[in-house]
């Protein structure tokens, strides 16, 4: 299939209008306008659209192209592709966007080009049992109940955090620590991912507040690592590793997160900010640790790569998260599978940015050519699922 036949739906959970204005107000509209003109350029068909935008009476779709500068809405081609990017905020929008899916995909053959990955304590768990990416996670629990914490916060100056099970954003994340005057802290982001600080004084009552504050959500508890710069700032090392046109892995590009004094994350829609990750790492250490550094998380990034896609069925990117204490100590904190990039752009590394946007697009096109091209293999049939949840093109 040449790229000019291909089409891809670009899926979001909802798509809401601008009271004054005829375009629609979309969750990423920078990165889709990059997007949208990145496929114009390669001469692929690309739109947006939401469960809204289909018709499940006549299979007929529409979608939001970006055409003379600006989101116009017309019919589309049902996708050859479609590049998931929802963010569901509550449980009926992640029903409606399942039962669009496979309405669709039993009207035409798709393949989507980014699975997703489960909670972060599956995550967690599938990596635990790989013998070379153990040591570097924080060990991770569910929480459950307030009696989780008096062991692990029995002395002055220890501390916890915890943060959702299926949060992004740093929204909820909380810091949980023990002082030696006797009364315990809260530092962290409410669910509207504003920073505040709570002093509590007894554990009873930080019991008490933390079940109000959590309620029937989902948390998970991890030791409290000091992943600060020399100056005080929160910061972590977000590696965006993505399929390129051969579907092989590779490392788009690395960008530090710093966060501002006092705050218990670094994420960018928390008030972070963006800095060189091998600036900001020779200022911390020195040159020949930064390339250190640098070489572990970039091996690490791509060995994870593949044994999350393996565990978990195919990716196409994702974003991983990296912590080091001042002993130079690395962490995996997280894996992301719908990363952002917008932080290329706000460094001016231009190559990495259109890089970000190219190689989603390549390793599309190399699927629907897959997609319309028969798979001839010797009898018996092989399981084709299986070669989809693994690097397509061996190096």
């Amino acid at each position: 299939m040449t790229a000019e036949g291909m089409t891809i739906g670009l899926y979001v959970a909802s798509i809401e209008m601008h009271a004054h204005k005829e375009e629609p107000k979309l969750p990423e509209p920078a990165f889709y306008k990059q997007l949208a003109e990145t496929a114009r350029r390669k001469k692929m068909d690309l739109y947006i659209f939401s469960p809204s935008e289909f018709n499940g009476d006549d299979g007929q779709l529409q979608g939001y192209r970006f055409l003379n500068e600006r989101w116009e809405k017309g019919n589309c081609k049902l996708p050859d592709i479609i590049y998931d990017r929802r963010f569901c905020k509550s449980t009926e929008e992640q029903l409606a966007c399942r039962s669009t899916l496979q309405a669709i995909a039993a009207r035409k053959p798709h393949i989507i080009l980014n699975g997703s990955l489960p909670s972060k304590l599956d995550v967690y768990e599938a990596l635990a049992n790989d013998e070379r990416i153990q040591p570097l996670l924080p060990v991770t629990q569910r929480y459950s109940h307030g009696a989780m914490l008096r062991s692990r916060l029995s002395a002055p100056g220890s501390g916890l955090f915890l943060k959702p099970a299926s949060g992004m954003q740093g929204k909820g994340a909380l810091l949980l620590q023990r002082h030696t005057s006797g009364y315990w802290s809260v530092s962290g982001r409410s669910k509207n991912n504003l920073s505040f600080q709570k002093r509590l004084g007894s554990q009873d009552a930080l019991e008490h507040w933390l079940a109000k504050f959590i309620g029937s959500a989902s948390y998970i508890i991890q030791p409290y690592l000091q992943l600060q710069l020399k100056t005080g700032e929160p910061f972590d090392i977000r590696a965006l590793v993505q399929k390129d046109a051969l579907g092989l892995w590779q490392v788009t590009g690395l960008a530090a997160r710093c966060g501002q004094t006092g705050s218990i994350t670094s994420n960018l829609h928390g008030g972070g900010g963006v800095r060189s990750a091998k600036e900001l790492l020779i200022a911390e250490y020195s040159e020949a640790v930064k390339d250190q550094l640098l070489k572990q998380i970039h091996d690490i990034s791509l060995y994870a790569a593949i044994q999350l896609e393996q565990r978990f069925g195919r990716l196409a990117e994702l974003g991983l998260d990296f912590g080091i204490e001042q002993g130079r100590r690395l962490w995996l904190l997280e894996a992301n599978s719908r990363p952002g990039r917008s932080a290329f752009r706000r460094l001016g590394l231009e190559g990495c940015a259109a890089q970000s946007l190219e190689r989603p697009l390549g390793y599309a096109q190399m699927l629907a050519r897959r997609l319309h091209t028969p798979l001839i293999t010797p009898s018996p049939v092989l399981d084709r699922s299986r070669y989809d949840n693994v690097q397509e093109v061996l190096p």
